[in-house]
C-alpha cells in the first residue's frame, strides 16, 4: 500500500516550512537542531520542513491518519536514505527531474515530529522558493511504503481499497461510544520520495464533508486510491517493496529469534531444568523424505504443495529442502548452509537481510489441495510433521528403542562458512520456513512447540 501525507494535513504550532537564511531559525523553531546536521551548497537553498507529527503528539491528521512515535523513531532514516528524491507532484520515475535531495532527517523527540532539511536547487526551483518567500509556507507530499493500515475502531488490516472494513472511510473522525477516533494507524511506513505540490490533493477537486466528531465541516479524506488517481502511476524502488505478509513475518521473526536464544541456554546447560525442551532436542530425528516421495512432489506446482505440506504441518529439514529445489545437486551444498541456520533469526532480526527475507513471497503455500496425495500427506504425518502430538509420539518410540541421544549444539558452537552463497542458501531457507510458519499461523494452528520444533530441525 502506498500512501501520500501532507504537511499541511497536521497542526503544528509553528509553519511546517521555513527558508533557512540564519541557523538561528531552527532554534526558534524548537527544531531537533543537533540531529539535522546538513552543508550548505551554493546552489541550493534550504528548507527546514516539519514533514509530520506521531500520533502521541498530534493525534490523527486532517486526513485521518496516524502515525506512532515508535514508527516515526524507528523509520525517519528512509527520508535521508532517499537522498535525490524532491520532485514534482509525485512524478518521481529514474528518468522525470530531481529538484533537489533530503540533507538530513530527525525524529523530534521533545515535539514527537519528524523533521527535514531540504535542499532545493535554485534555479530549477525559484518558483517555489518565490512562494515560500512569500506566503511563508509551501506544500509538500510524503510518498511512504507499508503492508497495510489498521481501523483504529475494529482493527481490521486493510492491505488494499477494495479491502476496507465498514467505518473506513464512512467513519473516519468519529467518536464511538468509548471516546475513540475512527482513522487510520499506519504501521512501519517506509518514506522514499517528497514531493512539492501547488496545492494539497485533499483539495483538488473534492467534495465537503461533514466531520462528524466535531460537528463542523471539513476536507473529505482520501484514500490512497484518491491521491493515485490524482498523481498517476507513482514508482516505488525495489528495495522498498513490501508483501503484504511482511509485518506479519518480521513479528514471527522476532518470536523465533527469542526462542533460539532459549534453546542455546539449554544446549549450554547440561542439567537443564527444561527437561521437555532438553528432551525434545536431544531425542528429535527425523529422516529425510524417500527419494520417491520426493520425485512426487517435485511434479506438481510448487505453491500447492507447500501449502499441503504446511497444512499437514510438515516443513522440509534443510536437507529436504535442497533436494526439493535443486534435486540430487544440491548434497554438497547441505553442511555448507546447515552452518548458517542455527542462529538464523536471531541474525535476520538484527538487521542482516530481514527485510529481504520477510519480503520474499517465492515460497508462499496456496493454492487447492491436490487430490492424488492426499492419501500421501496422511501417510507423512507421522513421521515428518511438526506438531505437537507426531514429535512426542517419534521421541517415545525413540526413547523406547533406545536410540542414543545426540546432544544439540548452541549456535556460537558451530563454525560458518566462508563462502556467501551457503548465508543466501540459509537465507532462502529461512525465507521458507517463515512462509510455511506465518501461513500456519494464519490457519490458527501455531504454538510455541511447533515453533521450537521448527528451530531444533534447523541444528541437527
Amino acid at each position: 500500500m502506498l500512501k501520500f501525507t501532507s504537511n499541511n494535513d497536521f497542526n503544528f504550532d509553528v509553519e511546517s516550512v521555513t527558508l533557512i537564511t540564519d541557523p538561528a531559525q531552527l532554534t526558534k523553531r524548537a527544531s531537533a537542531r543537533h540531529l539535522l546536521q546538513f552543508k550548505k551548497n551554493a546552489k541550493q537553498e534550504d528548507l527546514h520542513v516539519i514533514a509530520l507529527g506521531a500520533y502521541e503528539g498530534t493525534g490523527y491528521n486532517r486526513n485521518g491518519d496516524a502515525f506512532m512515535e515508535a514508527d516515526c523513531k524507528k523509520n525517519h532514516h528512509y527520508f535521508k536514505r532517499a537522498d535525490r528524491a524532491v520532485h514534482r507532484h509525485h512524478k518521481n520515475k529514474p528518468v522525470d527531474p530531481k529538484f533537489g535531495n533530503i540533507k538530513a532527517a530527525a525524529y523530534n523527540d521533545a515535539m514527537k515530529r519528524i523533521e527535514l532539511i531540504i535542499g532545493l536547487d535554485k534555479d530549477a526551483c525559484a518558483d517555489i522558493l518565490h512562494e515560500q518567500e512569500k506566503t511563508g509556507n509551501t506544500n509538500w507530499s510524503m510518498a511512504s511504503k507499508q503492508a497495510y493500515d489498521v481501523c483504529s475502531w475494529c482493527g481490521h488490516k486493510a492491505k488494499t481499497d477494495k479491502d476496507r472494513c465498514e467505518h473506513i472511510p464512512r467513519n473516519i473522525g468519529d467518536l464511538n461510544k468509548t471516546g475513540e477516533m475512527c482513522g487510520m494507524i499506519n504501521p512501519d511506513p517506509r518514506w522514499f520520495e517528497i514531493s512539492y505540490v501547488r496545492r494539497p490533493a485533499d483539495r483538488i477537486g473534492l467534495s465537503l464533508g461533514k466531520v462528524a466528531s466535531t460537528g463542523e465541516w471539513g476536507i473529505k479524506p482520501m484514500l490512497p486510491s484518491d491521491f493515485l488517481n490524482i498523481y498517476g502511476d507513482v514508482y516505488c524502488p525495489d528495495e522498498l517493496l513490501i508483501s503484504k505478509k511482511a509485518v506479519d513475518k518480521n513479528r514471527l521473526i522476532d518470536k523465533l529469534a527469542a526462542l533460539e536464544k532459549r534453546l542455546d541456554a539449554v544446549a549450554k546447560k547440561p542439567e537443564t531444568t527444561d527437561r521437555a525442551l532438553k528432551l525434545t532436542a536431544d531425542r528429535w530425528t527425523n529422516d529425510d523424505l524417500p527419494a520417491s516421495v520426493m520425485d512426487e512432489l517435485r511434479k506438481h506446482d510448487p505453491s500447492k504443495i507447500l501449502k499441503m505440506l504446511a497444512d499437514h504441518g510438515i516443513v522440509f529439514s534443510p536437507s529436504d529442502f535442497l533436494k526439493y529445489i535443486f534435486g540430487n545437486r544440491a548434497e554438497r551444498r547441505a553442511d555448507g548452509m546447515k552452518s548458517w541456520l542455527p542462529d538464523v533469526f536471531s541474525r535476520l532480526n538484527d538487521g542482516d537481510g530481514k527485510s529481504s527475507v520477510s519480503n520474499n513471497e517465492r515460497y508462499e503455500p496456496s493454492g487447492s489441495a491436490v487430490g492424488s496425495l492426499k492419501s500421501m500427506m496422511q501417510k507423512l504425518m507421522e513421521g515428518f510433521s511438526l506438531k505437537g502430538e507426531p514429535v512426542r509420539g517419534r521421541i517415545m518410540s525413540i526413547t523406547i528403542i533406545g536410540r542414543p541421544a545426540v546432544a544439540m549444539k548452541a549456535s556460537d558452537e558451530v563454525g560458518k562458512t566462508k563462502e556467501a552463497f551457503d548465508k543466501e542458501l540459509a537465507n532462502q531457507y529461512a525465507a521458507y520456513k517463515l512462509a510455511a510458519l506465518n501461513y500456519i499461523d494464519e490457519q490458527g494452528c501455531l504454538d510455541d512447540e511447533l515453533m521450537i520444533n521448527s528451530l531444533v530441525q534447523n541444528r541437527k
